[in-house]
């Protein structure tokens, strides 16, 4: 089943599928705490830790 869920970030729900639920499972990881857009802003950070810097 589906699983609503709370972004740790924006705070806007995302729907975790049960296939993603599977995944998560099979890799041994926990729900996932960010959406997909805030999740795809940590991992830009991650690669470029400098570019928000000023």
């Amino acid at each position: 089943m589906d699983i609503t869920l709370i972004c740790q970030d924006c705070h806007n729900e995302f729907i975790w599928t049960e296939d993603d639920q599977r995944f998560y499972q099979s890799k041994g990881l926990e729900k996932p705490q960010y959406c997909l857009i805030c999740r795809a802003k940590h991992r830009a950070k991650q690669r470029d830790p400098g570019k928000d810097a000023k």
